[in-house]
């Protein structure tokens, strides 16, 4: 049992030493190839699109509240626009404070 884990550890370990010598491979080879300032600007072009998909993200996800909250307002106005053909004054902004037993209508 030792002499499969000792064999697969070492699979393991050139597998890394592999590894790590593709990816120095690459990396000497991106830097021979771009220069210092190349390497700005694509930094530059990548943070910009970052900060592009950042705001689309945070617009898909508060797309849901901002529409409820347009919701509740055109409902808010259309609530305060039939109090007021009623005839209610007193009204306050919040729905939870609305209690229709105590609201005061002119019936004159």
């Amino acid at each position: 049992m030792p002499l499969i884990i000792a064999t697969w550890g070492g699979d393991m370990t050139s597998a890394r030493r592999e590894a790590e010598k593709a990816f120095k491979k690459t990396e000497v080879n991106m830097e021979d190839k771009i220069s210092l300032e190349d390497m700005a600007k694509e930094i530059e072009e990548l943070d910009t699109q970052l900060r592009d998909m950042k705001k689309a993200y945070r617009e898909k996800r508060m797309s849901g509240l901002k529409s409820a909250m347009e919701a509740r307002k055109s409902a808010d106005e259309a609530v305060r626009e039939e109090l007021r053909a009623l005839g209610v004054s007193g009204y306050s902004s919040s729905w939870s404070s609305l209690d229709p037993h105590k609201l005061y209508t002119k019936w004159y």
